[in-house]
């Protein structure tokens, strides 16, 4: 019989298996590195981008292939629809893509991904909504 690795989430208190199958680990590490489930890594992520102060910054991945856009944490466990976004060119990266998202909750927030071959958007809180 094959056992199982797991894992008990100390944010929700679930215990959650570790995925072995090479695609993700099904946990991420919080700033105190501690073992979290994605489902709490999207809470906190969420968490984050709420008590964030106009000029602050987050890293999220920027999904181009749907309309609306949409930002995302890495394990999808937080995603946030874009209300506006904007293509442009870039000196080195040859393209950059603008995206605008957000709400009264957490706040509005700018983002920028450069090139074609990332995800990786560079996202900025506002002071308002400027779009």
């Amino acid at each position: 019989m094959k056992k199982v690795k797991a894992f008990e989430c100390p944010i929700c208190k679930k215990t959650k298996p570790i995925s072995t199958s090479g695609v993700g680990t099904g946990y991420g590490k919080n700033v105190a590195g501690e073992t979290i489930c994605y489902d709490c890594c999207g809470k906190l992520d969420l968490q984050r981008m709420e008590d964030a102060k106009p000029g602050d910054r987050v890293h999220l991945y920027l999904n181009t292939e749907k309309h609306p856009r949409v930002v995302s944490n890495w394990p999808g466990s937080l995603k946030l629809n874009c209300y506006a976004s904007s293509n442009g060119s870039h000196n080195i990266a040859g393209t950059r893509e603008d995206v605008w998202f957000g709400n009264d909750e957490i706040g509005h927030w700018w983002g920028v991904q450069y090139g074609e071959y990332t995800q990786i958007c560079h996202c900025t809180k506002l002071k308002r909504r400027s779009v």
